[in-house]
């Protein structure tokens, strides 16, 4: 057995390993190259496979920001994405020996901290699944890690949705004040961008300019506005071409209490049925947060429960 880098033509054998350990999380080849190989990020230094006689038993990556996210390079931070291991070889220290090459890596890269799994905007799973991977926490605590938080994956049946009278009474109202929900057009562009960067996240402005150069269709992004003024906006069907994903969705801070988010929440699953979507889902949120809390009162549910973990270097 020895640990080596990533190699061009392990393609295959990686992917299989996923796809025989990573059961709640199986991915394609397509899936792989766009969010390993494509990613501008992407070392085949920091990616290691455990070999026995040519066969991959284990693999891990490493990533450090190479290309700001926004502006940010992140200088700090490293991610470890994926780690998996046979499952025959398993305890049997070879998920310890692939974990400290990739740590290794990363202070050869002078971080301080690294997290598993939050790498935006690339990651597979968010963290640590502990129902789907039993004994995941485990390992990783005792190599230092510690749980920093634990969102949550939702998801909502469709088929049987119809929007709720009070909102569509309250979605009226809006109006009459002079607040739009509408599908995006090219004169909110620069608007939208701008209103995102200033109040999210550099990898939801990534995400909203993506679908645009996709020519997804406007109805997929909704924006609040009030005049020239954007409030919020949702988007849906723009990671991975899974049109029933949704997200990302958010509205001003300032703006809150007036049931703006509501409104688009329930507008964008309206359109989302209209699309012939069965169901709406997304991979994180906070359970506790307000937007958990809203999700929550629309009746979506909790699927899935990650924790994300970080360890000092």
């Amino acid at each position: 057995m020895i640990v080596r880098t990533y190699h061009g033509g392990d393609e295959a054998q990686i992917i299989a390993l996923w796809n025989r350990t990573l059961v709640r999380d199986p991915i394609t080849s397509q899936v792989f190259y766009h969010k390993v190989l494509l990613d501008p990020n992407f070392d085949p230094g920091g990616v290691f496979v455990a070999v026995d006689q040519d066969k991959i038993l284990g693999y891990i990556q490493a990533v450090v920001r190479r290309v700001p996210l926004g502006t940010d390079y992140e200088p700090d931070l490293g991610w470890i994405t994926a780690l998996m291991v046979d499952r025959g070889v398993q305890r049997q220290g070879l998920g310890s020996q692939l974990l400290d090459h990739a740590l290794r890596y990363l202070k050869g890269h002078g971080r301080s901290r690294v997290e598993f799994s939050p790498y935006a905007p690339f990651y597979v799973v968010p963290g640590v699944d502990r129902v789907g991977y039993p004994g995941a926490i485990e390992f990783f605590q005792s190599h230092g890690f510690s749980v920093q938080y634990s969102p949550v994956a939702m998801d909502k049946g469709l088929v049987d949705f119809i929007m709720p009278q009070d909102v569509q009474q309250h979605i009226e109202l809006l109006d009459r004040q002079g607040v739009v929900i509408e599908p995006i057009s090219p004169p909110f562009y620069a608007r939208l961008f701008e209103f995102c960067d200033r109040e999210f996240y550099a990898d939801w402005s990534r995400s909203l300019r993506e679908a645009l150069a996709l020519a997804i269709d406007p109805s997929q992004l909704l924006i609040c506005r009030e005049g020239d003024t954007v409030l919020g906006f949702a988007l849906f069907g723009a990671y991975d071409g899974h049109l029933e994903r949704f997200g990302p969705f958010g509205v001003a801070e300032a703006e809150r209490g007036r049931g703006l988010g509501k409104a688009l929440l329930y507008q964008a699953l309206q359109t989302m049925k209209q699309r012939g979507c069965h169901s709406a889902w997304f991979l994180w949120t906070g359970e506790r947060s307000p937007a958990g809390y809203l999700y929550y009162r629309a009746g979506f549910q909790v699927t899935r429960r990650f924790d994300i973990l970080e360890k000092s270097l």
